[in-house]
């Protein structure tokens, strides 16, 4: 991979982290406007509760693979 490529794969990278932090301040604000902190918990605690599920998924994968 060039100088560029690695460049573009980077910014690419980036824009999508930014995308997902975006989304889930959006989800956070929304959160609290329906019922404050508590709401903001769950809203959070939900979106840990999904990387979890995901984490466990691709180790599972990746134990498969080994």
């Amino acid at each position: 991979m060039n100088y560029k490529e690695a460049v573009e794969k980077q910014l690419s990278e980036d824009a999508d982290e930014q995308k997902r932090r975006k989304l889930l301040w959006e989800d956070i604000v929304a959160a609290y406007d329906r019922g404050g902190e508590d709401e903001v918990k769950s809203a959070l605690t939900a979106h840990a509760e999904k990387i979890t599920k995901d984490f466990k998924e691709m180790l599972n994968q990746l134990m498969k693979k080994i």
